[in-house]
């Protein structure tokens, strides 16, 4: 049996499906995820956090869950909006149902929706906060209501997904039937600065010759130098740029260090604000996969994932910033690089093998 469910924007558009995961009522801003693969990849990104994710791919939830595909410890985003739950799961990794992997996290979600029209409705509109209810006769004033008052930032808060003390990385690369590998000492090491870190950006340095320590993101520039690394890694996370005006001092003096840096997503951001530039606010952001950028250098096309609501504006950034990737959807600045120092930025993240972004941070440090 089935138990009915509401979706309800804050312009009070309305939609009726069938609840899925818990029970109860959830709030969040809605976005829609281009993705036909990687859901739970998706859910558990810290970069998530607050949203209440629209799949436009029609079956989610057809190739289950496991333990190994999870970005954090936990689902981080705020619900979960789809058009078809399929009953069963065929994959040979998988370990659970989707539905029970909701449950046991404690989200509230809903299928049977028409998710195009949804979509449509943000494009034309732009992301706006939602309220999911479940169960029969929802009080459809209180959840406009809720989601009028539920402001972005309160449900995007940064720091819910981060670690609070540091902790060392020894995990690789994903090999397929293989278990992930714990490497042993290595010759290099690089302190990551975690805004809402995913498992799959530690593992590339761990994989190539790197000892990995992660800290919080209250951690101060000079309570990381005193660690004595070999490079920085800024790591992707959720939420407005601007409200991080603390991380950004400290990531400037970063700069000022001479240590090999490297930033990804919010990382990229937080660091172009600390060399000066500029951030907007995109009116329904880029959540999804295959999202071609192109590198300057050599014209080649690099497939990304893109989890972000914000963009940085190259007009924004001082000269001795020097763009090195473009969008080739709409021709926005994707990465960059700053003149004579090793630091670098990307605003996705790439698809496939991702170690020859993470490489030029590895070769730089070996230099250094």
């Amino acid at each position: 049996m089935t138990n009915p469910a509401t979706l309800v924007l804050a312009d009070g558009t309305i939609f009726s499906g069938v609840a899925i995961g818990k029970e109860g009522q959830t709030i969040g801003e809605v976005v829609f995820n281009t993705a036909m693969v990687a859901y739970q990849e998706v859910l558990t990104d810290p970069a998530s956090s607050g949203q209440l994710i629209t799949f436009t791919y029609p079956h989610i939830g057809n190739t289950g869950v496991n333990a190994a595909d999870s970005e954090s410890d936990r689902v981080q985003a705020a619900g979960l909006i789809i058009r078809d739950l399929p009953f069963l799961t065929s994959n040979f990794r998988s370990e659970e149902r989707l539905e029970d992997y909701l449950k046991r996290y404690g989200i509230t979600g809903i299928s049977g929706i028409d998710t195009r029209r949804l979509t449509r409705h943000i494009r034309m509109n732009g992301a706006q906060m939602g309220c999911i209810v479940t169960g029969e006769n929802p009080n459809i004033t209180a959840a406009i209501e809720l989601a009028k008052n539920a402001t972005k930032q309160d449900c995007t808060t940064s720091g819910k997904a981060e670690t609070a003390t540091n902790y060392e990385w020894q995990e690789g690369i994903w090999h397929l039937g293989k278990p992930f590998q714990t490497v042993g000492e290595q010759p290099l090491h690089v302190v990551v600065l975690d805004l809402g870190v995913t498992k799959d950006s530690l593992r590339p340095f761990a994989e190539n010759g790197c000892r990995v320590t992660v800290v919080p993101s209250t951690t101060s520039a000079p309570e990381i130098v005193a660690l004595k690394p070999n490079g920085l890694f800024l790591s992707n996370g959720a939420g407005d740029p601007a409200v991080h005006t603390a991380v950004v001092a400290e990531i400037k003096a970063l700069t000022d260090s001479q240590i090999p840096l490297f930033a990804v997503g919010l990382g990229s951001q937080l660091l172009g604000l600390a060399l000066g530039g500029k951030v907007t606010k995109l009116a329904y952001g880029r959540h999804g996969m295959n999202h071609p950028v192109q590198d300057i250098a050599t014209g080649k096309v690099i497939m990304t994932t893109q989890n972000q609501r914000y963009l940085l504006l190259e007009e924004s950034l001082p000269e001795s910033v020097i763009a090195t990737h473009y969008s080739l959807v709409d021709q926005t600045l994707q990465g960059f690089r700053l003149k004579n120092r090793d630091i670098y930025a990307f605003q996705g993240y790439p698809e496939g093998d991702a170690t020859f972004l993470f490489d030029q941070l590895i070769d730089a440090m070996w230099t250094k």
